[in-house]
């Protein structure tokens, strides 16, 4: 046999033996949306109440209505907030971090009404896997729709400010 047609009959041998890792899809996000029929600067203070009190603020600008997060490390079970971590092939290797930033922008619409937009980054740790590293996992928007939640429960307890 021609020694240079085992080359590569070689290397394939060697990926079928090692395996192929596809690439991987990074999720869109798409963000998470609410209208709500209040102005916008008694939106603005009970996103403010509702966000920086549960997660470390980054950046905060009362204008244009936008607060960022630092990341911040999320408790376990990840597949709560995150679809990403809860596929079949997940079970024998769980995820060992979940960590998440989130950016929120309460823009003002006619009418009075205020448009609140929710868009939360999550990223993923397993240490069973090689090479680890974080991997970006589409939310389920739970976490999202539960800080909605709250910034309308603000605004129906205080409806003078």
């Amino acid at each position: 046999m021609n020694k240079l047609l085992l080359l590569p009959l070689a290397a394939i041998g060697l990926m079928a033996l090692t395996g192929c890792n596809p690439p991987v899809e990074i999720p869109v996000q798409l963000p998470t949306l609410a209208v709500v029929s209040a102005p916008q600067a008694k939106v603005w203070n009970a996103i403010v109440s509702t966000v920086g009190i549960e997660y470390p603020i980054q950046a905060i600008e009362r204008d244009s209505g936008f607060i960022s997060t630092r990341p911040v490390a999320m408790l376990l079970p990840a597949s709560h907030w995150a679809l990403g971590c809860d596929r079949a092939n997940d079970f024998a290797n769980p995820w060992n971090q979940l960590r998440m930033d989130m950016r929120v922008l309460a823009e003002e619409r006619q009418g009075g009404q205020t448009q609140i937009t929710i868009l939360c980054h999550y990223e993923a740790f397993k240490e069973s896997t090689y090479p680890r590293a974080w991997t970006v996992v589409a939310s389920s928007g739970a976490l999202e729709n539960e800080i909605l939640q709250k910034i309308q429960h603000r605004l129906t307890l205080h409806p003078e400010k």
